[in-house]
């Protein structure tokens, strides 16, 4: 009843309210006074009228049109929102009506409006809001009338300048909010150049004026004016320059009053320097007396550099602790000190030694401390170069003499330290050892409880001993005099190991056994009860009941992850133990065989909770798989109605539960699709899946479609009032003609950007969601259609009006030109047609303001290519811009490069370069020394050298740099040659004596100093000699400590070696120390290769993952395991045979690894062969054992897999083989639909028998026993093509023709769409008009390219198939045809005539709507 109330009332009601919304008035809640025809009827006479002549009418007629404008549109708005939904006719003409009002209101008094407004602007005074007093037409007489007079002098120039600087700041206020409000307008244009001009004029009259006036003011400004200067900058200077021409006086009292007075005045300039450049250096005024100050700085700061540098080495040296130094009485006194005890004897009993060592140390310490502030302080100077050697020398001596007995005296110390002292060991090392071999004398006891407090003692006692030793060698390891307690240790602890290692390893497996809860193990009541338990279930076999089955299943579990567990914490802390091999075979063993037994019975429980499982479950089926089948199948068998509104909810709930169906399905397939207890639950699912997408999808996809088109905002989308409507109003943008006034044009074309933006994304949407649906094709080729004409018909204009708007962006609005391009580009111009400074300080001032200006247009550039380069409309200006560039870059070739050379040249560390002063003052220095004779007395040629070295080093930085930056212009000749000359009398000169110095200083380097060796060369070699010359031990078992020792040491002196080589690569002054250095570590080779290679050996074996080896538990378990594993065989059950293989298979992976990194290392010794032979022979036993089973059982696995199992064929190779039998026994259907499906059953059948067994030949094909299975598939294959081979291929073309995107093709909507619209093409006439022949060439563009692309395709996939050759007749006739009709494809499809484009909401890119050419030139044969 209310449907066919809504069908006979609905419309008339509609019709009824839209004629009351329109008469409707103020009175009734319209914002129009007197209902709509009477406000259009308003504003047709309003039009008509025209704008008054009358000035002081224009106002008003203006005011009521922007009123008559605003009620309007209040109107529309609320009229679309109540009727547009309904596409009713009346209502969408009323819209069109007063749409049209509106334009052409704006189209006829708009222009006027923007002229009124902007006279306004211009004509505004104080009392209006301007911050002009009388309008600009006055402002700008009294600035022109300002301007034309000459600049007085005297003291009248500061009140002109002052008035003139207050006009300037008004008309900016002015001109600022001008812009802001009419910059974009054409018809502001006049008004903006005319003001422009002006502010120009003063800037260039006036500007500079002010700019010296202020620069003389704070030249000449007093502190009392505000300056840091106490008489101004001349006065100041003068005092500097008088200290700067002073001799420094020689007494260091007077001295250091010369320094601090100076150094005021240095340190004020500065400031005053800092200050000065902020705001002046800009300015060209300003620059000769930066020039000036900056001068008078450097020469104090060169003078005074090495004066003071001096005077304070001077004072640090004598500095006490008074003074804030850390020696008591200065420097010389604590080296004194410390020479006394360099030259007295070290006494030779302990308490002696100990206070001459004590004493030594904090001299040595305090020294230490005071060096490294001074290097900090003065180290780069070569005034501290003696002290910093004096003090180093010293410290060196004391030492070297002490070294040996401080090593002997801490060696004693740390074997006599208690508990007390911070050591482990409770009464000292003795006393320790004693009880350890006191313990180990006695008999192992044989009752278990003794036997349990005789190991925990020993290993206590042990232990300890360990972790001491660790302490001990971390400490003094590399000492010689530390070696003695290092084998006393290690030899007990070794003895001891050896005695109670069988019994202690029995017994410790057995109490990890044994062990419970409440001794930290993971099983409650130890493993024999666990391993009872599992054992008794496995032989009492699975239970019938599903509830007993459930209990037996969840005890299962519990017990087999506690028993693996307890096994990977057992075998990581005893795998490697012989006596734990048979418990860990017997827990493997139980739990694989009751694994075995529970897998069958536990896939078809699994299966069963699966389909029960709920929401609280963890499913994602409210109520589990029966109940949603069974609502889901009453939904189907119901009728579907009609209307949209009553199908709408019962769609909805069947689309619901088929999305749950579909997800349990994919979770239900992924972890049970390869059982058989599964099957006939998926086919379940599936033919109730199948019907609904039979019967239901195509209803709720067209249902979805019409949603979509229909939908606002309010329903999300993101269309206002749907598509149609917004479909309507491009299309009448595009009827209309495109604006020529500017503000129209700007409206326009802002509003066509927003429309296509908004439909664009609307598109992309709705295409991604029903592209693959022919429901959607027409909808989503109208959009297309509607966007492609309205670019084709707005484009160039539209372009013009985005460069222009580009070209003129100011940085209000954005840019990053203050005045826009135009006036940038004058400025630039000006300056480069403008003569170079000859004076340096003007030079410098041009190139850096020159530079900015270029980089700001580059940016601007590189900013205006990204948004517009790709429009015709702008290669103009570009090319206007590069031309000014290229402009200034050639410049900088002719005349500004040799000014940059001069510039580097005269830098200073201060201005970023690496040499102090200047390379003059380098180059001089460097050559001063160099005519120097070479010094004989030791210190002094270690400061000449390490002086010279540094000067070298700094000036080969800095010429490095500058042959890069200016090596190939021939004004940087002359440095170069200077250079070069002064670095090649280096070399030849001081070269070997450099070389030697360097050599002497890298073999004395510590590693404070950052050498790798802590003493230096010299003493490191001297310990790994005396280590050589001593016993070494003969036991391998024994080697540890010497082998560690002597390797550590044998380490650190070959690291060192490799970088002293890599140093001094074909230095002949270095190969000495090398030569010397290699006979030591061949000696260490000679000595230690008995009993090195054997310890290594054992090491490898025994060596864990921890340790860096690839085998978990050393190479003896694993080899053990794998034989044992070969012995076994392969198991029968699936579960167990699979986890066989992987073990065994990663075993034989990680031996063969192990193996060659064991050759790599020690092949050539001969105490390797016996290890390689035993695993080599292992590795053999498994090939010929495991091997042939290996084969024939993968085959029968890859048969066998499904597809959960990494097969791609379902439910494994016979099911599948079996199913192509059936379809080759049954006759190809009559019926269409049917035969559609055959084939396409057929198709994919054969598709993943051909992928099937190309994979399996691959892996098998070399394996004799694989053949069968090969000829079974082929065979099966080759009856298929021999029956319906014609048909295939027909059925295959005709799925390529009828692809889509969604199906990757590369075209949208198939071939017969393409190919309808190429033959649409062709039947049109070329267009003669240039703007329709773009169009015309876009479209072609737009058709040929992916046809093109898809024949290519279709070609390399069925060019043999005989049922492809009409289609490949079809595509290549109508390309022969646009050739003949357009020209070569090839010239149509070329980049460089046409450059592809997409229509989307940002611009350019790649879609699935297809290219859209963008048209750039049309040549002479398409037109």
């Amino acid at each position: 009843m209310l449907n066919e109330y809504e069908a006979t009332i609905g419309g008339a009601m509609l019709g009824v309210n839209i004629n009351k919304a329109k008469e409707a008035r103020k009175a009734d809640g319209s914002p129009l006074e007197y209902g709509l025809k009477y406000h259009l009827n308003q504003m047709r006479s309003h039009i008509d009228k025209g704008i008054p002549d009358r000035a002081d009418q224009v106002d008003a007629y203006l005011s009521r049109a922007e009123e008559l404008t605003n009620l309007l549109t209040e109107w529309l708005n609320s009229f679309k929102d109540q009727f547009v939904q309904y596409n009713d006719g009346d209502a969408i003409e009323t819209i069109d009506i007063c749409e049209s009002m509106l334009n052409e209101y704006e189209a006829t008094i708009g222009g006027a409006m923007l002229g009124v407004n902007i006279n306004k602007a211009k004509e505004a005074r104080k009392a209006d809001g301007s911050p002009l007093e009388y309008g600009l037409k006055y402002h700008l007489n009294q600035m022109t009338s300002h301007l034309e007079k000459d600049i007085p002098t005297g003291n009248d120039v500061e009140a002109y300048l002052k008035n003139g600087s207050n006009q300037v700041n008004l008309l900016k206020e002015w001109f600022d909010s001008f812009i802001s409000n009419f910059g974009k307008y054409e018809e502001a244009q006049e008004t903006i150049n005319e003001v422009q001009k002006i502010l120009d004029w003063h800037e260039s009259k006036i500007g500079g004026a002010m700019m010296a006036i202020n620069v003389d003011r704070a030249i000449n400004a007093r502190r009392a004016d505000g300056s840091i200067l106490e008489y101004g900058l001349e006065y100041e200077m003068r005092q500097l320059q008088s200290y700067v021409d002073k001799d420094v006086p020689v007494d260091s009292g007077k001295a250091e009053e010369f320094l601090n007075k100076s150094e005021g005045l240095y340190n004020n300039l500065n400031e005053w320097l800092q200050g000065f450049k902020q705001e002046f250096s800009k300015a060209e005024e300003a620059q000769e007396t930066i020039s000036n100050v900056e001068n008078l700085l450097n020469a104090y700061k060169l003078k005074i550099s090495e004066v003071i540098v001096e005077v304070n080495v001077r004072k640090a040296c004598d500095a006490r602790r008074a003074d804030g130094s850390c020696l008591e009485y200065g420097l010389e006194y604590e080296m004194r000190q410390l020479q006394s005890l360099v030259d007295k004897d070290i006494p030779q009993d302990t308490s002696g030694a100990d206070q001459y060592l004590e004493k030594g140390r904090n001299h040595v310490n305090l020294l230490e401390e005071w060096l490294g502030g001074f290097k900090e302080n003065f180290g780069e100077f070569v005034e501290s170069y003696e002290v910093i050697k004096r003090v180093e020398s010293l410290i060196t001596d004391y030492n070297n003499k002490t070294m040996e007995a401080m090593n002997r005296i801490n060696v004693n110390k740390a074997r006599d330290a208690r508990k007390v002292d911070g050591s482990i060991l409770e009464y000292g090392l003795e006393y320790e050892l004693n009880r350890l071999r006191s313990h180990f004398e006695k008999d192992i006891p044989t009752s278990s409880d003794d036997a349990t407090t005789y190991f925990d003692q020993g290993n206590m006692i042990s232990g300890n001993l360990k972790e001491w030793l660790e302490g001990f060698k971390r400490q003094f390891m590399s000492l010689v005099e530390a070696q003695d307690t290092i084998y006393e240790v290690d030899d007990l602890l070794f003895e001891y190991d050896q005695k109670v290692k069988d019994s202690l390893n029995a017994y410790r497996v057995q109490k990890a056994k044994d062990a419970r809860k409440s001794d930290g193990s993971v099983l409650e009541y130890g493993l024999d009860y666990h391993l009872g338990i599992i054992k008794s279930m496995t032989e009492k076999g699975i239970p019938e009941g599903f509830g007993q089955l459930k209990d037996y299943l969840e005890k299962s579990s519990n017990i087999v992850d506690l028993l693996n567990e307890w096994l990977e914490g057992f075998i990581e802390q005893y795998g490697g133990l012989t006596e734990a091999v048979e418990t860990i075979q017997e827990v493997q063993v139980s739990l694989d065989e009751h694994i075995g037994l529970v897998n069958d019975a536990l896939t078809g429980y699994r299966v069963e909770k699966a389909k029960n499982a709920r929401k609280g479950d963890g499913s994602v089926l409210e109520y589990g798989l029966d109940y949603e089948l069974n609502t889901f199948r009453s939904l189907l068998e119901k009728d579907i109605p009609e209307d949209v509104a009553d199908a709408k909810p019962i769609l909805k709930k069947l689309s619901n539960i088929a999305d749950n169906l579909k997800s349990f399905l994919k979770i239900f397939k992924e972890e049970f699709g390869i059982y058989e207890e599964a099957q006939e639950t998926i086919v379940l699912i599936n033919e109730h899946l199948s019907r609904y997408e039979e019967y239901i999808q195509p209803r709720i996809i067209s249902f979805n479609i019409q949603s979509a088109i229909q939908a606002r905002k309010a329903d999300g989308s993101i269309l206002e009032y749907g598509l149609q409507y917004h479909l309507n109003q491009l299309i009448k943008m595009t009827e209309n003609d495109v604006p020529t006034d500017t503000a129209p044009a700007s409206t326009y074309f802002e509003k066509g950007d927003d429309l296509v933006n908004l439909l664009m994304e609307w598109l992309d949407g709705f295409t991604y969601q029903f592209v693959q649906y022919d429901e959607a094709l027409s909808t989503i080729e109208e959009v297309e259609t509607a966007v492609r004409e309205f670019k084709q018909h707005s484009g160039a204009a539209m372009n013009e009006y985005k460069v222009n708007l580009a070209r003129n962006a100011r940085k209000s609005d954005g840019s990053v030109l203050e005045y826009g391009l135009d006036y940038h580009l004058k400025q630039i111009e000006s300056q480069l047609e403008s003569s170079f400074p000859e004076d340096s300080t003007k030079a410098k001032f041009y190139v850096e303001s020159l530079e900015d200006k270029i980089d700001l247009l580059k940016e601007w550039l590189n900013n205006f290519i990204d948004a517009v380069g790709d429009l015709e409309e702008s290669k103009d200006i570009v090319s206007e811009v590069e031309e000014i560039i290229s402009r200034y870059n050639q410049l900088m070739q002719d005349v500004m490069i040799g000014f940059k050379i001069s510039q580097y040249v005269q830098a200073r560390k201060e201005d970023g370069s690496v040499l102090e002063y200047g390379l003059d003052y380098h180059l001089n220095k460097m050559n001063n020394l160099l005519d120097q004779d070479f010094p004989s007395e030791g210190a002094a040629a270690d400061v000449y050298l390490h002086t010279l070295n540094e000067l070298n080093t700094t000036l080969q930085d800095w010429f490095s740099e500058f042959e890069v930056l200016f090596g190939t212009f021939a004004e940087a000749s002359d440095i170069i040659t200077r250079v070069q000359s002064l670095l090649e009398l280096y070399n030849s000169k001081v070269g070997q004596e450099i070389n030697g110095y360097k050599v002497v200083k890298a073999r004395e380097a510590r590693k404070s100093d950052g050498s790798v060796l802590e003493y230096g060369l010299d003493y490191h070699l001297a310990q790994l000699e005396k280590l050589l010359d001593q016993d070494i031990p003969t036991d391998v078992n024994r080697a540890k400590s010497f082998v560690e020792s002597s390797e550590n040491m044998k380490t650190s002196i070959e690291e060192w070696l490799e970088n002293f080589k890599e140093m001094f690569v074909g230095v002949d002054e270095a190969n000495e120390t090398i030569e010397e250095v290699e006979t030591v570590l061949q000696k260490y080779q000679n000595v230690t290769n008995s009993i090195v290679v054997p310890y290594k050996i054992m090491l490898a074996r025994n060596a864990r993952k921890e340790d860096g080896s690839v085998l978990e538990y050393g190479l003896d378990y694993h080899l053990n395991s794998f034989k044992s594993s070969i012995e076994k065989g392969i198991p029968q059950n699936v579960s167990l045979a699979e986890k066989y293989l992987a073990d065994v298979s990663t075993t034989k992976t990680n031996l063969e690894e192990w193996l060659a990194q064991f050759k790599e290392s020690f092949e050539k010794f001969d105490e390797s062969k016996e290890t390689i032979s035993e695993v080599e022979t292992a590795l053999e036993e498994y090939k010929s054992v495991i091997g042939a089973q290996v084969v024939s059982y993968y085959i029968e696995r890859a048969r066998s897999s499904r597809q959960g199992e990494g097969s791609i064929l379902e439910y494994g190779l016979d099911y599948h083989l079996e199913q192509m039998n059936k379809l080759l026994d049954e006759d190809l259907p009559s019926d269409t639909n049917k035969a559609s499906k055959y084939m396409e059953t057929v198709s994919k059948l054969l598709n993943l028998s051909q992928e099937w067994i190309k994979s399996f030949t691959e892996k098998f094909g070399d394996y004799q026993e694989a053949q069968k299975t090969i000829d079974e598939v082929k065979e099966v294959i080759e009856k298929f093509k021999n029956k319906i081979g014609n048909e295939l291929g027909k059925f295959r073309v005709q799925k390529a023709r009828t692809a889509r995107i969604n199906d990757g093709s590369n075209l949208v909507y198939g071939l017969d769409h393409q190919v309808k619209q190429a033959i649409s093409q062709l039947e049109k006439l070329v267009p003669t008009d240039k703007k329709k022949a773009k169009g015309c060439f876009e479209t072609v563009r737009d058709t040929l390219q992916p046809l093109k692309e898809w024949l290519d395709d279709f070609k390399d996939m069925f060019l043999e198939e005989p049922a492809a050759q009409d289609t490949i007749n079809e595509v290549e006739d109508i390309l022969k045809k646009y050739e003949a009709k357009y020209g070569g494809i090839a010239d149509i499809l070329k980049s460089d005539i046409y450059q592809p484009v997409v229509i989307s909401s940002g611009g350019p890119s790649s879609g699935v709507h297809g290219k859209i050419p963008k048209f750039q030139s049309i040549s002479e044969q398409v037109l």
